[in-house]
């Protein structure tokens, strides 16, 4: 009788074993597929970040396109690109000046052109520097940098013109009695599409 009871006992014993190292084994199989798993996931990870870290040192797409117009020239080739570069955006920017001034039936025959970089790069701070600041601060992604033109005969007045995407705007500047510019009146009107 009590050799039945000690088989039984050891029958149990053996099964319970048997389950839990099917368990043991279950839980060791997920545990090394979510590992390799990760592992993938870390290894896209990873290779994601190096990717972009690269593009984000080496300039990315952008770094061929706007090598030319950051870097400064160094051999004959480069300068001479520049230069067409800098006159293509020259005559682009007149060109828009000029239909804003049409548009806006402006007449810049005795106004000369002030070159809004050059606000920004003089060692002092120009009168018009804070008025500009603020318009440029104002505006949105894919607006054209603002155009200053002043009355080359009075010196007292001119004009501010912005290209923005969807309308022009037109910020008419005078100085006042303290010698301070002031805006005087802002025009916008809506883009033809």
């Amino acid at each position: 009788m009590w050799e039945t009871q000690l088989r039984s006992m050891l029958n149990d014993q053996a099964e319970t074993i048997q389950q839990e190292s099917t368990v043991a084994n279950e839980v060791m199989t997920k545990i090394q597929s979510g590992t390799r798993k990760r592992m993938k996931g870390r290894k896209r990870l990873l290779i994601g970040l190096i990717s972009c870290s690269i593009l984000i040192f080496t300039g990315g797409v952008y770094a061929d396109q706007l090598y030319h117009y950051w870097k400064t020239p160094r051999s004959a080739e480069e300068v001479k690109k520049t230069e067409e570069l800098n006159q293509e955006l020259e005559a682009k920017r007149e060109s828009v000046d000029e239909s804003i001034a049409k548009a806006f039936g402006i007449s810049l025959a005795n106004y000369s052109s002030i070159d809004v970089n050059g606000l920004f790069k003089s060692e002092t701070v120009h009168p018009l520097l804070p008025i500009v600041s603020d318009i440029m601060d104002q505006q949105q992604i894919n607006d054209r940098k603002p155009s200053v033109y002043m009355n080359a005969q009075t010196e007292q007045e001119g004009y501010i013109f912005e290209d923005k995407m969807k309308s022009y705007v037109v910020h008419t500047i005078k100085k006042d009695e303290a010698g301070e510019w002031q805006i005087v009146s802002v025009q916008e009107m809506q883009k033809k599409e």
